[in-house]
C-alpha cells in the first residue's frame, strides 16, 4: 500500500500476478497497472485522483485487483488532500469494487 506520510509504496511492485491477466492484452494491461501504480506518488493531486479513479475500475473490470484498488481508494478517503476526496467521491469511487 502506498504511505502518503512517507511517499513511498510499502510492499514492492509486482508485477508477476498480473501476467495471467495481461496474457491476451499484448502488455497492455501491464503496462497500465504501473502508469497507476506510479501515478498514486505523484506530487500532483489531480494526477493521484485520476490513478485512484482507474484502479477502481481496473478493479470492476479485472476482480483481482479488487483488493489492492479497495486498499488504495480506502486509504486515499482517509490520508489524501480533500480535493483529492472530493474527487473521488464525485466519480462515485466511494463506493469501492467488491463492497
Amino acid at each position: 500500500m502506498f504511505s502518503r506520510a512517507t511517499g513511498v509504496l510499502a510492499e514492492p511492485v509486482t508485477l508477476a500476478a498480473d501476467s495471467a491477466i495481461c496474457a491476451n492484452s499484448g502488455g497492455r494491461c501491464r503496462s497500465v497497472v504501473t502508469f497507476l501504480r506510479v501515478g498514486l506518488q505523484d506530487k500532483n493531486k489531480f494526477v493521484r485522483a485520476w490513478s485512484y479513479s482507474g484502479f477502481y475500475l481496473l478493479g470492476q473490470q479485472y476482480p483481482e485487483y479488487q483488493d489492492e484498488a479497495k486498499a488504495y481508494i480506502v486509504a486515499a478517503m482517509q490520508d489524501e488532500a480533500p480535493s483529492v476526496q472530493a474527487r473521488l467521491r464525485q466519480l462515485g469511487v466511494g463506493d469501492v469494487p467488491g463492497d
